[in-house]
């Protein structure tokens, strides 16, 4: 018959065997937690972002009334056909915007604010980044929140990055 020494080692053992399995199912129930909290944050914030740009695509397709009453430049969406005609009547430039990128989003939210103060003959296209890949080739651009002024053939004016507010497109067109 086993001692009551033996007995209690046993118990003892079985006891900090129990604890130490306890011990881990509880951590890995903490990690799986945080694993589901984190997906489910990146997940939330992947759709107000296209919920942001949703809106955003809406209101830069309308045409804005300047502060003088007259027709003011307009900020659209990049179409091949439209780019052609305003380049024919006045300036334009290309805003190579990525959704991802808070520079872009940045000037974005400038050019929305202050659509009214688009000058007359000035129309800026929203060019999709990732999406515009022959756009990209063709006026060299390597990187989002690139901006480039084409002339009525489509050629390149100038090219240029940075900047995040209206005032900073306005310094730039030629």
């Amino acid at each position: 018959m086993a001692s009551t020494r033996e007995v209690f080692r046993v118990d003892h053992e079985r006891v900090k065997e129990d604890t130490a399995s306890e011990i881990i199912q509880q951590q890995e129930m903490k990690h799986y937690f945080s694993w589901v909290m984190l997906l489910s944050a990146v997940i939330g914030m992947g759709a107000a972002c296209q919920q942001t740009s949703n809106t955003t695509t809406q209101a830069i397709t309308n045409t804005v009334i300047g502060t003088n009453g007259t027709t003011a430049g307009e900020y659209r969406i990049y179409n091949a056909g439209e780019v052609t005609q305003a380049a024919a009547a006045g300036d334009v430039v290309l805003f190579f915007h990525a959704p991802w990128c808070p520079t872009c989003a940045a000037l974005d939210r400038s050019i929305t604010a202050s659509g009214a103060d688009i000058p007359a003959g000035l129309m800026i296209f929203k060019t999709d980044y990732d999406t515009s890949q022959e756009l990209k080739e063709k006026y060299g651009v390597t990187y989002q929140h690139t901006l480039v002024q084409v002339d009525a053939n489509g050629n390149m004016i100038t090219k240029w990055s940075g900047g995040n507010t209206l005032q900073s497109i306005l310094d730039r067109v030629q």
